[in-house]
């Protein structure tokens, strides 16, 4: 993985703490671009 690819899921899994996403088995890079 690439560091934007980390940094991403990073950001994500903090949605995901946060209840503003849903948690998933896989994220898929445009997933998390479209809950930006």
């Amino acid at each position: 993985m690439s560091v934007t690819e980390l940094d991403e899921t990073a950001h994500y899994n903090l949605m995901v703490r946060f209840g503003k996403a849903e948690p998933m088995q896989e994220v898929e890079p445009e997933t998390i671009h479209h809950l930006k």
